[in-house]
């Protein structure tokens, strides 16, 4: 089952959600590279799940069909609008889009603007054959390698939206299996700080049982360099789910305009999209 087991649980949610958001806000950039470290499958499959007695999907589908249609300026809007639409499809009807298949159907909107230029990369061979298969249609040919090879690729353009999942404190030599440590991560940033406009999401889920030290030190090493760089940063998370935005120049617009409590309070994601303070 692999890659499909957790599509379309309440970590996707978060992070889903909340990237739909700031894509949103990033449309009327004049350009926009969209990049991601470990993209996965591209779309996965409910029937892969429910083989294994998962059902994400299927419950998340029921669950955007009890929804009334809401406005795009709701919280959780876009996203909504986007699995509905979706779901209404012929053909996908058993799948789950993934970040990437998502932000391209966001993207496209941007229709007289340049096309967004996708730089996503996948160590697993057969992952990355499955997540070109679901980019075919947008044109977006991710790239077999491990993210740490790619550094400078992924993040070389200005207007730069940038995905590290999952961000998680790891040994080194764990990158393909979809880790990154902070002195990977402060290799990343550091080619980010003068970028005229670039957002960072990090998402991250953290094993119960984990201490506290080890939950603190990745909000603090992200919180102590945004400080550091006239930078914004705000954290959001559900259980063991969590995903902190980093804006950098006009990325810090994208950033504030994220809705705040009291609108996802109001919104069907509200039991899943809580902002915590970092």
């Amino acid at each position: 089952m692999g890659q499909d087991k957790n599509a379309g649980n309440t970590g996707d949610q978060l992070k889903h959600s909340l990237t739909a958001e700031v894509l949103m806000s990033c449309l009327d950039w004049p350009t926009i590279t969209y990049a991601e470290t470990h993209a996965g499958a591209g779309c996965f499959d409910a029937q892969a799940q429910s083989n294994e007695g998962k059902t994400h999907i299927t419950d998340l589908k029921g669950r955007v069909a009890s929804q009334e249609a809401n406005e795009r300026q709701d919280a959780g809007g876009r996203y909504h609008e986007l699995l509905a639409s979706w779901w209404s499809e012929t053909g996908n009807a058993s799948m789950y889009p993934g970040s990437v298949v998502q932000s391209a159907i966001i993207l496209d909107e941007r229709k007289e603007r340049p096309r967004p230029d996708f730089r996503v990369t996948e160590a697993c061979p057969d992952t990355c054959e499955r997540l070109k298969n679901s980019l075919s249609e947008f044109g977006v040919s991710p790239v077999n390698d491990g993210f740490q090879n790619r550094i400078e690729w992924l993040t070389e353009n200005d207007n730069l939206v940038l995905i590290i999942d999952p961000y998680a404190l790891t040994e080194r030599g764990k990158f393909d299996k979809g880790q990154v440590d902070l002195m990977q991560l402060s290799n990343v940033l550091d080619r980010c700080w003068q970028k005229s406009a670039c957002v960072v999401g990090f998402w991250y889920s953290t094993p119960q049982g984990t201490s506290s030290e080890t939950k603190a030190a990745r909000q603090n090493a992200i919180k102590s360099w945004a400080e550091s760089n006239d930078a914004v940063t705000r954290s959001f998370g559900y259980w063991i789910y969590d995903m902190i935005w980093l804006g950098i120049g006009e990325g810090k617009a994208a950033v504030n305009a994220i809705p705040h409590k009291t609108a996802w309070k109001q919104s069907w994601l509200s039991r899943i999209v809580k902002e915590k303070g970092i």
